[in-house]
């Protein structure tokens, strides 16, 4: 069988072909038999736009990963690269991964919207880009893998973080200063229909003091 992976933001229109509205967009994800050209599984979302939250032609990219769950169960994973962050923010977060398995004709979300990318100021304040502030910059990205043990029948999740740290001295022609580590933020596990990860589960975990 020749599946393909597709999934699209599109806009939101009313019984009446009318646009819902510019915050608002849809997300369809579905697998597809390409040689048949027939609809094998999806699953529908809506996506609200708002001032930390930004899609685009680059906003979607699908993960597949070895997901391997449990014998004969494995997920594969959308990122949706739509957090912003304005010019005064201290800290953000995008590549938010969820990923799906398939039941019968529909996917099902089994970890929801993981951020992947985040970043904070752990020291000082950028000045929101201007003038020659001093400040130390973490940034951090997770990745994912499949642990040996297992909770309710299905495998945990290992996450690491990979943090790049930049710290600025300020004045006009400083060059920051970088220094890179690894961190094991611990593991996700399966409840008996999906894995638990909020934001503010990884947050808490890389930057326990703020």
């Amino acid at each position: 069988l020749e599946q393909t992976i597709v999934a699209i933001f599109h806009e939101l229109k009313d019984k009446q072909s009318n646009d819902v509205g510019e915050d608002k967009k849809g997300f369809m994800l579905a697998v597809i038999d390409a040689r048949r050209r027939k609809l094998l599984s999806q699953y529908r979302n809506t996506i609200d736009e708002d001032a930390t939250t930004r899609i685009s032609d680059h906003s979607l990219q699908i993960d597949i990963g070895r997901y391997h769950l449990a014998p004969g169960v494995r997920a594969f994973g959308v990122r949706m690269n739509i957090g912003y962050s304005p010019r005064c923010a201290e800290g953000g977060s995008s590549g938010f991964l969820t990923l799906f398995v398939e039941e019968g004709k529909q996917l099902k979300p089994v970890l929801k919207d993981l951020p992947m990318s985040l970043w904070t100021i752990t020291e000082g304040s950028n000045n929101c880009g201007y003038g020659n502030a001093a400040y130390t910059m973490d940034s951090v990205e997770l990745s994912l893998a499949m642990s040996p043990t297992s909770t309710n029948g299905w495998h945990d999740i290992e996450v690491t973080a990979h943090h790049q740290v930049e710290m600025w001295e300020g004045g006009a022609d400083a060059a920051a200063k970088q220094q890179t580590r690894k961190q094991l933020l611990g593991k996700l596990r399966a409840n008996g229909k999906m894995y638990s990860a909020e934001e503010g589960w990884v947050r808490s975990r890389l930057w326990p003091e703020r």
